[in-house]
């Protein structure tokens, strides 16, 4: 999930990410690719689907996630489930 939270916050947040690619000695790639090749690079999953949570959950997800904190403060403000759903979709 993470590099696709950085993906869609990108405009929200973009000279903290630059940040994080420094961190990585790659301060000309974005935080979300290097942030993907990392878990990729430790076998981990990626992607919803590779969990077992496909789109026909989505909504359900982001009607939950509303009450989380993390929502709360996110750096790029999430109005709805609507927007939940759009980095759902980033994760596929």
């Amino acid at each position: 999930m993470l590099p696709s939270v950085l993906r869609w916050n990108l405009s929200a947040n973009a000279e903290r990410q630059k940040r994080v690619g420094e961190a990585f000695g790659k301060p000309d790639t974005a935080a979300g690719d290097l942030v993907e090749a990392l878990v990729k690079s430790l076998g981990l999953p990626g992607r919803l689907s590779e969990v077992g949570v496909g789109r026909d959950r989505f909504r359900e997800v982001a009607e939950k996630s509303m009450h989380d904190r993390a929502v709360l403060n996110n750096p790029r403000p999430i109005a709805g489930p609507d927007q939940v759903m759009e980095i759902l979709e980033l994760a596929a």
